[in-house]
């Protein structure tokens, strides 16, 4: 009988560590579980923002372009229906129409390359902080 009760408590004793062991793997794969679900948020977060800040980028080029190109259109129709005789108010809707042209091209074509670009070199430099800070 000695030797049923020692297997009876080496049994109990295995069956506690493997209780014990599967309820720290399941508080590991809850902890992995909420990391990821933390990651995940943060990504679904960046790519909203990225989408409003490129929604915006897209709303000002327009507007700058069509505003620009509408008052330009503008001032050269009335300038011909006045045949050839350029007043004060049409003078001023073309500078200021070739200006809002000017300023809509020079911001798609310049500034936002610019921007880009930096942008670029920032992601970069994130990516190469989580890679030191992983290894």
């Amino acid at each position: 009988m000695g030797k049923e009760e020692g297997t009876l408590e080496e049994g109990f004793d295995k069956s506690i560590d493997r209780k014990l062991l599967t309820a720290e793997q399941e508080d590991e794969k809850e902890k992995r579980e909420h990391r990821l679900i933390e990651k995940e948020k943060e990504v679904i977060e960046e790519e909203y923002v990225y989408d409003i800040e490129e929604t915006e980028d897209k709303l000002v080029d327009t507007l700058l372009l069509w505003l620009g190109f509408g008052f330009s259109m503008t001032a050269i129709v009335l300038f011909f229906a006045n045949e050839f005789r350029l007043n004060n108010g049409i003078r001023a809707l073309s500078i200021v129409g070739l200006l809002l042209l000017g300023i809509g091209i020079f911001y798609r074509f310049v500034y936002k390359v610019h921007l880009k670009k930096e942008k670029d070199k920032i992601d970069e430099d994130e990516e190469e902080i989580r890679e030191w800070n992983e290894a």
